[in-house]
């Protein structure tokens, strides 16, 4: 169902054919241009086209962290073309003699580059200089009127309109121009936050919008009860989602989202974390995805046929490998709890090299703690059916010691281990900062290292293995005493 919402883009010109340029402020240049419409009709009518300078662009930057909202925010420039609107009813329900260019349309000029927002082209004058021996002046009669605009848009909601036409501000009387007996108000766009009057401070920190740039007070817009109804929803729904969209690392409703942002992230991280530790299904489930999700990206990727993929997938399916996986699953687990303790750890290594206290070290020993305990309940659990002790050992290694249950595969699985391993080298080449991502050559070089660390592990399983005389692993060491070189071969096939 198509929104009854007035959209300002559908109603932009086929044509624009540019007159003269009427002035240049700060955020933006206004131009009176003839405008061709699809209808056949032409409109003169005056652009602001919102290509602020450097100084401008700086500003807005340097306090919303964000590039200039007007030039290149869609939202923005939409409020806006509302804002004139509902602005204009205001000050007509409030009895004040001013008017508002009303607005016309919304487009993108590709040549600027920025938005332009077309309003009515208004045929006045500035103010004129008090004459000699002249007690009072056009200037005081417009001083006078700006006030009571100014009240009237501030009680309704529009503080950031109300900054626009505060004689406070000394460069307002600007934004009126005089016709006939009438002012209207041509410019109700901020070129810069308004921080030059304490009262919008107040305004700004009491709404949790500091700094303040062209705010609204959405309560107190609501109870205002206009007439266009929609044009306010319009407004404040467009508004919101400009704001919303900056990062603006001053404005206090930034903050209040970053922290409940970061509240239900930690708390779907605890809840995830907690039914990994407790609930065996969930484990299982948990540690077959992980593993199944690695084949499909690696196939989705070009990086193993759709054969290999599948002789994957059917390893997965072995009993063996979901008890791995459930493993694998609680070591995730205690992986997610590296942010807290990697800062423990090195803060550790500092404080153990400046005192000589080795004690300090003991932070690198959580994390191995509790793969080792994880390891031995996963073992308990299944009861001792299916064998361990190589991911025991190597759960004890930092920070490679999430390694251990794709370690313990190698002993059964081997093609399916040396995927994992694989996998796990792509994932932290990926990861590593500056010089890791996607096909970089940082990935390619840890997978092949990875590859010489696989054969080594050949190499050093096979001894066990054949030394122990496990009837279980037969098939392993007889891949692996019968020939060496195939045992590499699959290794380099499976990823």
């Amino acid at each position: 169902m198509k929104s009854e919402r007035l959209d300002p883009t559908e109603n932009a010109p086929t044509d624009v054919h540019v007159v003269r340029e009427l002035g240049k402020g700060r955020a933006a240049t206004a131009r009176l241009v003839d405008a061709a419409f699809r209808d056949g009709s032409t409109v003169r009518c005056v652009e602001k086209v919102f290509c602020p300078g450097r100084l401008t662009r700086a500003i807005y930057r340097i306090f919303f962290f964000a590039p200039f909202a007007y030039q290149f925010n869609r939202d923005a420039i939409m409020a806006c073309f509302y804002r004139r609107r509902v602005a204009a009813e205001i000050l007509q329900q409030a009895g004040v003699d001013v008017d508002v260019a009303a607005p016309l349309y919304v487009r993108f000029d590709a040549a600027a580059p920025g938005w332009v927002l077309a309003a009515e082209h208004v045929d006045g004058r500035g103010v004129r200089p008090t004459g000699l021996g002249e007690a009072t002046g056009e200037i005081d009669q417009l001083v006078s009127v700006m006030h009571r605009a100014k009240d009237a848009l501030v009680q309704a909601g529009l503080t950031g309109s109300g900054w626009q036409v505060d004689p406070r501000a000394m460069v307002s009387t600007a934004n009126l121009l005089r016709r006939g007996q009438r002012y209207t108000i041509i410019d109700l766009e901020s070129g810069i936050p308004a921080i030059l009057v304490p009262k919008y401070w107040l305004l700004a920190a009491g709404q949790r919008t500091w700094p303040p740039f062209d705010d609204l007070d959405a309560g107190q817009l609501r109870s205002s009860r206009l007439a266009g109804q929609a044009d306010v929803d319009a407004l404040m729904d467009h508004t919101a989602r400009w704001k919303t969209c900056e990062p603006a690392p001053l404005r206090l409703d930034t903050w209040r989202r970053l922290v409940a942002r970061t509240r239900r992230h930690l708390s779907r991280t605890a809840r995830a974390t907690w039914h990994l530790l407790t609930r065996r299904r969930y484990q299982t489930y948990v540690g077959l995805r992980y593993i199944r999700r690695s084949i499909r990206r690696w196939e989705s990727e070009q990086r193993i046929g759709s054969d290999e993929a599948s002789d994957l997938v059917g390893q997965v399916d072995a009993n063996e490998v979901a008890t791995y996986a459930r493993g694998m699953a609680l070591h995730l687990a205690i992986k997610a709890c590296s942010p807290w303790v990697v800062p423990a750890k090195y803060g550790g290594v500092a404080a153990a090299v400046v005192t000589g206290n080795a004690w300090f070290l003991l932070p690198w020993l959580l994390l191995p703690l509790a793969r080792a305990v994880v390891t031995l309940s996963n073992w308990l659990a299944c009861g001792r059916s299916v064998r361990h002790t190589e991911a025991l050992l190597w759960g004890c290694l930092p920070t490679v010691g999430s390694l251990a249950f794709p370690v313990q595969i190698f002993v059964r699985r081997p093609a399916l281990a040396h995927f994992l391993i694989r996998d796990f080298a792509s994932r932290i080449g990926r990861r590593l900062p500056i010089y890791g991502g996607k096909d970089s050559r940082t990935e390619m070089m840890l997978i092949r290292w990875s590859d010489h660390i696989l054969v080594a592990m050949a190499w050093v399983f096979q001894t066990d293995v054949s030394q122990q005389g496990d009837a279980d692993h037969g098939a392993t060491v007889g891949l692996s005493q019968s020939d060496p070189v195939s045992l590499e071969h699959t290794t380099k096939r499976a990823a």
